[in-house]
């Protein structure tokens, strides 16, 4: 199978949260798993550390708890409503030994708990984030975070995905300096975006990431 395809097939398993080992401003690209990548390797190289890819990180070390920032729903889980400018870039995740090291002359980006790297290609996008909750999968076995963007920005979210797809890379999601989540462009549609599947911990510090302040 392609490079591509083999990103594709990983981005549909439950991925770690942030974990050791994952990041650096110089590695490999790794080799994908879910949403993220352009250091210099070779095509050969992908689908070898699909596994080992991150979807979202907790920049607090994933206690799922909660946040004054956040808004709980009547489940009690945090959920997000307004307007949030987040940034959306074409690119994918790294790995290197060492935690990362932001770097904008290799448009280097750090991920949240500051141990992942990820590389952004092209033209960033500045949209507008509606709204994140939390979902079960059907058989109740992984989460998913469901997106919503403004009217206005989703012709950005589906220019971005329709490259990514096209060149089998993921779609960054940043707030501020740091990337929150990548967004498997197999996974956007009309102004909408899936995250997952990951584990609840890993949901519910997305979503408060998303509502912080």
């Amino acid at each position: 199978m392609t490079p591509g395809v083999l990103r594709r097939i990983a981005a549909l398993g439950v991925l770690p949260l942030a974990v050791a080992g994952l990041a650096a401003c110089s590695g490999t690209r790794a080799p994908h798993a879910t949403p993220g990548e352009a250091a210099a390797t070779s095509s050969d190289d992908i689908g070898a550390y699909s596994s080992r890819l991150t979807l979202t990180e907790d920049p607090a070390g994933g206690s799922g708890g909660g946040a004054a920032s956040s808004t709980y729903g009547a489940s009690g889980r945090p959920e997000f409503h307004g307007r949030a400018e987040v940034t959306l870039h074409r690119g994918h995740q790294v790995i290197a030994p060492v935690g990362c090291i932001a770097d904008a002359r290799r448009n280097r980006l750090c991920g949240a708990s500051g141990e992942l790297t990820y590389v952004a290609l092209g033209e960033p996008a500045a949209v507008l984030l509606t709204d994140a909750v939390m979902a079960q999968v059907p058989d109740h076995t992984a989460w998913l975070v469901r997106l919503r963007f403004a009217d206005e920005s989703s012709g950005d979210l589906r220019a971005l995905s329709d490259r990514a797809s096209r060149t089998g890379e993921f779609v960054l999601l940043r707030r501020g300096e740091r990337v929150l989540t990548l967004l498997d462009p197999h996974q956007t549609e009309r102004g909408h975006a899936t995250v997952g599947p990951v584990t609840k911990a890993e949901a519910w510090s997305l979503v408060e990431q998303l509502a912080a302040p």
